[in-house]
């Protein structure tokens, strides 16, 4: 699965995902979703943005051998 524009869809509340940021330093973090204001916390940062454009859901953890 690609980048999904927040315009589109909106993850689930409280799921960490990966997040895209055209304005910050770090363009590409880890983050959630706050539904009642739109703001992201944005984990690699540690600062709330109101800047996500896009985001997609974290890969799959390794399978244990």
């Amino acid at each position: 699965m690609g980048w999904i524009s927040v315009d589109e869809r909106l993850p689930e509340d409280g799921k960490f995902v990966m997040i895209y940021n055209p304005r910050g330093m770090m363009m590409r973090s880890i983050g959630n979703l706050q539904r009642e204001t739109f703001t992201w916390w944005d984990v690699i940062s540690g600062v709330w943005t109101k800047s996500v454009t896009h985001w997609q859901p974290l890969p799959a953890p390794p399978k244990s051998l």
